[in-house]
């Protein structure tokens, strides 16, 4: 028999809350059904088989009614739950109810960290419905401590036009406070978000003290997020050019894509000269743990290619077209030939800039 991960059983046994007695909701399954579906439990997870069935899914929500005193049933329960039902009508699972979000929503109160991670991605369904209970709920979640408040931050953005809501933009911008890990997941999803975001001028304000942050991941994605929502190009490109010289390979490549999408004409012989820089620019943050007991990854990749120089590219194409110069137009990289093709856009990058020059300042 296939044992389950320590991890999670060592998740399961921290204390917890339990619901105090089954979820008082219509949710119509067989008994004999449930009970058969329950007795393939392992550890805390059902096999996949079962746990993938569409046919199922009203026994999950039944058994997640039902069994709110067994952790690693309820957290099995809401698993499937969130693989077998839908945010939508006219798919071939059923449609989240007023029944599914009780169910999900009583769970968003458990303290056991592995039954609420679960909770959290059951909830996706009817956060992408706009379920304000269910909305309010998860965005408490993000005041908790790291793993709640990584995991509430990852659910938040099922919600729809999340950005736009003057509730869930501040949760965002108050994380930009929060350990590294959570910091740059925030950062990550308001990159995105700067047009429409709610607090842009806060966010703005935030970002700039978060390019001189001691964690890579943290100052390398405040650099890109920093040029969308300062409305002062040249004053952000100004902000984030000491980070073309980062001791940090991920650093240099977001500011070069950076001050590359502000427009900052004045660095194209800075950029150019960081076409000689191949350094590999990945970074993750480590050393954490996630609610269901798994170890925590944050990555960051510089570019699609991971490289230095490959960034320093993409900064100089946005430059290119301004002030009357050329479009800047690159051969395609392909994977196999990475090294190759990436040799062949410096080398068109270099006959890009001396042609345009003049322009190009």
């Amino acid at each position: 028999m296939r044992l389950p991960h320590l991890a999670l059983v060592a998740a399961l046994l921290v204390p917890q809350l339990a619901l105090a007695a089954p979820i008082a909701v219509d949710a119509p399954a067989d008994t004999a059904a449930a009970d058969a579906v329950a007795a393939e439990l392992k550890g805390s997870q059902f096999p996949s088989k079962l746990r993938r069935a569409k046919e199922n899914a009203p026994i999950f929500l039944a058994l997640a009614a039902r069994d709110t005193a067994n952790a690693p049933l309820a957290a099995a329960a809401l698993e499937g739950m969130a693989a077998t039902w839908t945010d939508r009508e006219g798919r071939d699972k059923p449609q989240a109810d007023a029944a599914y979000a009780t169910v999900v929503s009583a769970y968003l109160d458990h303290s056991n960290p592995l039954v609420l991670a679960q909770a959290l991605k059951a909830a996706k369904h009817v956060l992408k419905q706009g379920h304000e209970e269910v909305i309010g709920k998860v965005a408490a979640l993000a005041g908790g401590d790291m793993a709640k408040h990584y995991a509430a931050l990852e659910a938040l953005v099922d919600v729809p036009d999340w950005g736009k809501r003057d509730d869930l933009a501040g949760v965002f911008a108050k994380a930009l406070e929060a350990e590294p890990a959570v910091a740059s997941l925030a950062l990550f999803r308001l990159e995105s978000r700067a047009f429409s975001f709610a607090l842009r001028d806060e966010v703005s304000a935030a970002t700039q003290g978060l390019l001189t942050h001691a964690d890579p991941g943290v100052r390398g994605r405040a650099a890109l997020a920093h040029v969308r929502y300062n409305t002062d190009a040249v004053a952000a490109a100004a902000a984030v050019e000491p980070l073309l010289d980062d001791s940090d390979a991920f650093v240099r490549s977001a500011a070069a894509r950076a001050v590359g999408s502000a427009g900052a004409l004045r660095l194209t012989d800075k950029l150019m000269s960081m076409l000689g820089d191949s350094a590999k620019s990945t970074y993750d943050i480590t050393g954490w743990t996630q609610l269901n007991g798994k170890a925590g990854r944050v990555h960051h990749d510089g570019s699609a290619w991971s490289r230095v120089d490959d960034a320093a590219l993409q900064g100089l194409k946005s430059l290119g077209g301004r002030n009357g110069s050329e479009r800047l137009t690159l051969t395609r990289v392909r994977y196999d030939h990475i090294d190759e093709d990436l040799a062949t856009c410096v080398s068109e990058a270099r006959a890009w800039h001396a042609a345009n020059r003049d322009a190009l300042k």
